[in-house]
């Protein structure tokens, strides 16, 4: 299933009412929900991180940071689940996670908002004291959890590997990183799983929203009429459900048939009727959602209201272009970067974790957790260049894609500037791994490597431009003026222009370097890729006829 089948309007509105804690894995899979998505993620963000550096970073020594906000940092030492307590404490989105799981019989841990900050703290340090239990706990809500279940997590081998004797110290007790890994696992399913089908919306979450202001008192279907519209497709396309029998997805269930009476109320009824009844916003829409595709939704909701298309930005004037494959190329590099899709379990610990450390990154801390990983890339000074190309052939598809995905996503002039290293020998090996990749994947994350941005290509072209003077072997292929290449590729949109940047910048870098004979690059380009046949040859030859020159094949 993907969410972009759906328009653009209804998207926004969709995510408008997800909880944005764990919703970062599933916006980086698509750059449309990233769009909409970030500015609601941005804020919370920053107070995640803050809490984050709290535990594993040196603030957690530090005797101001913990004076300044005492009271709400309970120690050095940590458990994740305590950790779960301190983020809720500055971000009281996190209850209304909480509250919706299932405690039965594991005693009352429905925090209210109301006098969070006052007796929070007691309340945590009352349930927490037992580690044992409260780790339990954890692994009976993994094994139990509708969540997981529904999103069709294999519970069983994940608790066993996070269980792992071999894993843990004191006793079994599994340590404090696979506590984390367990906590940020959770939180980020039941993100993806609210956004979804918002079994995670209650009534005390909307009273939230409209306490903080991001929702106005009054009618969500005459605030966003998109809801309304949703909302009256779903009743008529769940009463032809019904006089069918049918139930796609899996049938209904007696609490879909609930979901679906109090649906039809909904239609019908005033503000008053709203408020008394604390079951019948989004967690209806929920639930009629799950019981069809989203493909299926998005036709069925064409049928209803029109069709609709996914707008996509106006190209700039520009003159006409040479005769050249280029734009051919491009096309379909970009094309296939919007096929791009990833699911959350596309991205294992094991493959994101093995990339990570192919970079050299000497203080990473290579957490799932999407954002982890993103405040180290942003943090760290020393970008290896030569190791991350060497590693590309050891990496999976899926973890490329997504690191590449925030880069694009995210890359700014000068991003990865600080102490760039250049390529070496084994990593020039490396580009023999990358038959078992797509170009589009190498290129793709080469750009964020040469900064983001026509402001940073400004600077990569002049750069570029020395370096290909001092290396002559280089004119045997490339053109004395680089910036002439760029300089006529404005037609072309700026992802396409840092992805040839990108690559050319990382080729220069080799070539400045490296006591290698151009004879063996020629070899090198000249490699079928796994993808159809296309070859790498046809960029080497656009490089040239892009900027006006002639391609001479001297092989």
């Amino acid at each position: 299933m993907s969410l972009q089948v759906l328009p653009p309007e209804l998207l926004s509105r969709i995510i408008y009412f997800t909880q944005p804690t764990g919703f970062e894995n599933f916006a980086l899979s698509n750059r449309s929900i990233y769009a909409c998505a970030e500015p609601h993620i941005a804020a919370h963000n920053r107070r995640k991180v803050q809490w984050r550096r709290v535990c594993i970073g040196e603030a957690q020594q530090s005797a101001s940071f913990q004076y300044r906000h005492r009271g709400e940092v309970q120690g050095r030492d940590w458990l994740a689940l305590d950790f779960l307590y301190a983020v809720a404490v500055v971000d009281p989105r996190i209850p209304a996670y909480v509250e919706e799981l299932d405690f039965a019989d594991q005693g009352d841990m429905r925090w209210q908002q109301q006098g969070l900050r006052e007796s929070g703290e007691e309340k945590a340090e009352e349930w927490w004291k037992d580690v044992d239990g409260a780790l339990r706990w954890m692994k009976d809500l993994v094994t139990s959890s509708p969540y997981l279940r529904d999103a069709g997590v294999d519970v069983g081998d994940w608790v066993a590997k996070m269980f792992d004797a071999d894993m843990a110290v004191d006793g079994g007790r599994p340590t404090y990183r696979y506590q984390a890994h367990m906590l940020f696992f959770i939180l980020t399913l039941v993100g993806n799983i609210s956004l979804l089908k918002m079994d995670t919306w209650s009534w005390g979450t909307r009273l939230r929203l409209l306490d903080s202001g991001a929702v106005e008192e009054g009618n969500e279907e005459e605030k966003y009429p998109e809801l309304g519209r949703v909302l009256d497709f779903l009743i008529r396309n769940a009463n032809e459900k019904n006089k069918s029998g049918g139930g796609g997805g899996g049938g209904s269930s007696s609490g879909d048939t609930v979901a679906l009476g109090k649906l039809r109320t909904l239609s019908q009824c005033d503000e008053q009727a709203l408020c008394d009844d604390p079951t019948v916003p989004l967690r209806c829409h929920a639930r009629l959602l799950a019981l069809q595709s989203l493909e299926e939704f998005s036709a069925a909701y064409s049928t209803a209201y029109g069709p609709y298309s996914i707008p996509t930005p106006p190209s700039p004037p520009s003159p006409s272009p040479s005769p050249s494959l280029l734009p051919h190329v491009l096309s379909n590099a970009t094309s296939n970067l919007r096929r791009l899709s990833l699911t959350f379990s596309d991205i294992t610990p094991a493959s994101l974790t093995n990339f990570l450390t192919s970079l050299s990154l000497p203080r990473l801390e290579s957490f799932t957790y999407s954002h982890e990983t993103v405040w180290h890339l942003n943090q760290e000074p020393y970008w290896d260049v030569g190791a991350l190309v060497a590693g590309l052939g050891r990496c999976s598809g899926a973890s490329l894609k997504h690191l590449a995905l925030y880069i694009e996503t995210n890359g700014r002039p000068g991003m990865f500037d600080r102490g760039l290293k250049p390529v070496t020998g084994e990593s020039l090996r490396g580009f023999e791994r990358l038959q078992a990749l797509e170009l589009d994947c190498f290129v793709f994350l080469a750009n964020g490597v040469a900064g983001a941005g026509r402001e940073g290509a400004d600077a990569e072209l002049e750069r570029a431009t020395q370096h290909l003077e001092a290396v002559p072997a280089l004119r045997e292929i490339l053109p004395p003026s680089v910036k002439d290449l760029y300089l006529g590729t404005a037609r072309y949109s700026r992802l396409e222009l840092r992805v040839g940047l990108g690559l050319l910048r990382a080729l220069l870098k080799g070539f400045e370097r490296e006591e290698m004979g151009l004879e063996r690059f020629r070899v090198q380009c000249q490699r079928p890729l796994n993808d159809g046949g296309r070859n790498e040859l046809i960029l080497q030859r656009e490089l040239v006829e892009g900027a006006g020159g002639e391609y001479r094949n001297v092989i």
